[in-house]
This record gives structure tokens, C-alpha cells and sequence, in this order.
């Protein structure tokens, strides 16, 4: 690649921008060419702007990483996606591997480990944290369950959290209370008899 690596940040949260424009700004092989606060807003600079690697939270407002992901992938684009999480049982990540994510990084990764994946996913390899793979070599060895004798709400719910939706999002589409999400959520992961949003996820096909 002749050039320094054009980076696009996209995470809601001000401070974690600032700390990986920090980290990128004494490496001269990498430039931030712009930040987002949300999908829509990184759609609106991919447009326009030539990028080769996106650092994008997996939650975030108004359009999650997860489906701006999917919008990337049906348009095409060149630019790579590395996923980024706080949470160590985010089950969105494995919709974002599914739509071509280039890797999933813990947000406490350090320095060197964010730069190292940033640089491998700009020559095409892949970077996964420790923790991350170590729940997904688990739960992609499990074998997918059918959804297609669900209830119309509970399927309705399953298809929003394969698409990273939070609780509140959920209720909002579908015009429900967060109780009722919850309880949907709840009955969910007793029927498919898993303890957490990320095993339910890994264990239905849609």
C-alpha cells in the first residue's frame, strides 16, 4: 500500500476517539482522515472520502455497527471494518464476521495491539482479540436452531438482536415497552436454553 493507512473512527463516545487519534498520531503509516459519531454519519463520509480501514463500535445510536456493516457489504465498499466492543459477550460480533468484518478488538486493547490490527486488516489479514475468539470458537461450533415455528414477536425480536439492536432500540421498532423486550429476550434464551444475548444469536439461523 503506498501511503499512510486512511482511517475512519466511528464510536459514540467522544473520549475513546480522542484516545485512538492519541495512539494513531505517533505512527506515521496511519492517518485519521475523519471521526463519526454513528453509522449515518459514516456512511455519509465514505461517500466522499477515500478510506482503507474502519474502527467502528458495535452499539451505537441511530444506525449500530452491525448494520452499517451490512450496508458496507451490500455496497461493496473496499474499505476493511475492524469491529470494536467493550463487552466480552457482545453477541452482535458475530453478525459483524458474518457481513465481512477484518477483526474484533476488545476497546481495552492497548496501543500496539489496536495499531497491529489496524495495519493487518489494511493488508487483508484478520485480527481477533484472545477473549473474543475464545467465545466464538465456542459458540460457532454449536450447531444453528431453526426459528421458523416462533411466535411472531419473539421471532421479531431474535431478527433485531442478530442485527445488534439494544432493548430500547428493540422496543422502538417494534413499537413495545423494554419490560416486554425483556421478557421476549428472557423466553428466548430459556427455549434455546443458552445464558446469554451472544449464545442465543450463535445458536438460531434466521
Amino acid at each position: 500500500m503506498l501511503g499512510p493507512i486512511q482511517v475512519l473512527i466511528v464510536d459514540d463516545e467522544p473520549f475513546f476517539i480522542n484516545a485512538l487519534e492519541t495512539y494513531f498520531s505517533t505512527n506515521e503509516n496511519i492517518n485519521v482522515v475523519a471521526t463519526a459519531e454513528n453509522g449515518v454519519q459514516a456512511l455519509d463520509i465514505l461517500s466522499k472520502t477515500i478510506v482503507d480501514v474502519v474502527l467502528c463500535d458495535v452499539r451505537m445510536p441511530l444506525l449500530s455497527g452491525v448494520e452499517l456493516m451490512k450496508i458496507l457489504a451490500e455496497k461493496k465498499l473496499t474499505c476493511r471494518v475492524l469491529a470494536l466492543t467493550s463487552f466480552l459477550d457482545d453477541y452482535a460480533m458475530l453478525s459483524m464476521l458474518q457481513f465481512g468484518a477484518f477483526g474484533f478488538l476488545l476497546k481495552s486493547a492497548d496501543r500496539d495491539e489496536i495499531i497491529e490490527a489496524v495495519q493487518s486488516a489494511a493488508m487483508g489479514g484478520t485480527t481477533i482479540s484472545p477473549e473474543i475468539a475464545t467465545n466464538l470458537r465456542k459458540f460457532l461450533s454449536q450447531p444453528p436452531s431453526s426459528i421458523s415455528d416462533l411466535p411472531t414477536r419473539e421471532r421479531d425480536v431474535l431478527t433485531l438482536l442478530h442485527l445488534g439492536k439494544s432493548n430500547a432500540d428493540i422496543a422502538a421498532e417494534l413499537k413495545l415497552s423494554t419490560v416486554s423486550v425483556k421478557k421476549s429476550v428472557s423466553r428466548l434464551m430459556q427455549r434455546f436454553q443458552v445464558s446469554s444475548r451472544l449464545e442465543l444469536v450463535a445458536s438460531t439461523r434466521l
